[in-house]
């Protein structure tokens, strides 16, 4: 199995199901990247919704999400390093649809058990 960088995503790692995830995507040998990126996003998003229980959390509605997107709208914008952008208008419309795509495949997963 790969090597998951947990000290990058704390929330992701400590979480039973979110850990399993992630854990479950390095068994099935996804990359190396889409692994990580993955785990950032979903880092990120738990970041984001951290005043909520994790099951309302499984249960999220449009809202929630909508609450998610407006609030990536909102902050400065950030490099891959997490770094703010010198131009902090910048916003890149493909990234709000790849931080989503955790989201939708942790969802999808908590669906089908």
């Amino acid at each position: 199995m790969q090597t998951i960088k947990w000290e990058y995503c704390s929330l992701v790692a400590h979480n039973p199901v979110t850990h399993a995830w992630i854990s479950e995507l390095a068994q099935v040998q996804k990359s190396p990247s889409t692994i990580e990126n993955y785990s950032r996003d979903l880092e990120d998003f738990l970041q984001a919704v951290a005043d909520l229980p994790f099951p309302a959390v499984l249960e999220a509605d449009e809202t929630l999400i909508a609450r998610y997107v407006d609030g990536l709208w909102s902050r400065p914008a950030r490099r891959g390093s997490g770094h703010q952008s010198r131009d902090e208008h910048i916003r890149h419309h493909p990234a709000f649809c790849v931080r989503s795509v955790a989201q939708r495949g942790l969802f999808n997963e908590m669906l089908q058990k």
